[in-house]
């Protein structure tokens, strides 16, 4: 919202459209050129992409549940609930590079608050990035030790030269990175 802001105060005359999806499906919109860019999580094919921010894993359990951090193997251990805004595959990659099976899950939930409100009646945890989360008192947010995090980048259209509109949109992100670091 912030670089939306930013970019509207510079270029009042540019009207933005906002198209919110899955990493998959933001990304297929700037392969088809639904959408001039978009944010997803790294790595994306086929797109030029910057690198924006990252975002850490959170461990999502229940509200009593004392743990202060929790390892992957640990979760491992429990009731899995997957998570499946988009994040399924970038779950199964932080299990698989810890070496880890994934829990066995007959649940995968779309939708934060479904997993909040199962996690708080004690139906499993799960696993989602920070920017989702919703800070519910229902459930016990923890990082992971060691910490993970997914990498969000900028899609852009495969070419060496973007459009004046594109190249004012690169300008005020990577302002704005500039800003926040």
């Amino acid at each position: 919202p912030r670089l939306i802001r930013e970019f509207q105060l510079q270029y009042p005359a540019i009207e933005i459209s906002l198209f919110e999806g899955t990493d998959s499906e933001v990304s297929e919109w700037v392969q088809t050129r639904v959408a001039h860019a978009g944010f997803a999580a790294l790595p994306v094919k086929g797109l030029s992409t910057i690198p924006v921010t990252r975002d850490e894993w959170m461990a999502v359990l229940p509200p009593k549940d004392p743990s202060p951090r929790i390892t992957l193997a640990a979760l491992a251990k429990r009731k899995f609930l997957l998570s499946g805004g988009g994040c399924e595959s970038l779950i199964r990659s932080l299990f698989e590079d810890a070496s880890l099976d994934l829990p066995q899950s007959r649940l995968l939930i779309k939708q934060m608050a479904t997993i909040e409100a199962m996690v708080s009646e004690g139906l499993g945890v799960s696993l989602v990035p920070a920017t989702a989360l919703a800070h519910s008192k229902k459930v016990r947010t923890v990082p992971l030790s060691p910490k993970r995090y997914r990498s969000i980048g900028l899609l852009l259209p495969p070419t060496r030269t973007h459009s004046p509109l594109i190249t004012a949109w690169i300008s005020v992100v990577r302002s704005f990175l500039a800003i926040r670091k």
